[in-house]
């Protein structure tokens, strides 16, 4: 997958229980779009949302930056592919991630494995109850502490590029 540099920022406290911001470049996204807004102003709108879906992107780095950092729960759905920007982003962060389980070679077992968050179903039918359990005792906690990790470990633009070179170097003289 892409290395993408860690937006990380301690001097931001988790503040949001939930955080989803979205373009809506592919309709896929829409559906689950509707459903968070759903949960955030009926069975679950006792919790803190920051919820922000444009269809043109418009939003400063530095205001996603903050909303990032600000949150327990990222929640990330895929759209044009299933690696995303968002994925690294979250983890990078220390927020808990809930999301459609991946797909990629890229991050199963035996390359640059991923597996330090919440899968949620396709359709995001049990999407309530994951966030309620990942709320639950605090447990938000411990798996952006272990998205942050696997990220720092993993999936840093230090860890693709060695990674990548390693992987080109058993094929080519380099």
């Amino acid at each position: 997958h892409f290395p993408i540099p860690s937006v990380y920022d301690p001097s931001y406290e988790p503040v949001n229980d939930v955080m989803f911001y979205g373009c809506m470049t592919n309709k896929i996204r829409r559906p689950f779009a509707d459903r968070i807004i759903d949960l955030s102003q009926g069975s679950l709108s006792h919790l803190k949302w920051d919820i922000k879906i444009t269809n043109n992107g418009q939003r400063t780095p530095d205001e996603y930056k903050k909303a990032i950092n600000q949150c327990k729960i990222g929640l990330h759905y895929f759209g044009n592919s299933r690696d995303s920007i968002r994925i690294w982003e979250i983890a990078s962060t220390k927020a808990a991630i809930i999301m459609p389980k991946l797909r990629m070679k890229s991050t199963s077992e035996g390359y640059m494995p991923f597996n330090e968050y919440v899968a949620i179903e396709d359709d995001f039918s049990d999407l309530e109850e994951k966030i309620l359990y990942v709320l639950e005792n605090d447990r938000w906690k411990s798996l952006g502490e272990e998205s942050f990790q696997a990220f720092e470990q993993r999936h840093s633009p230090q860890h693709c590029f060695n990674y990548y070179r390693d992987t080109l170097k058993k094929y080519f003289i380099i």
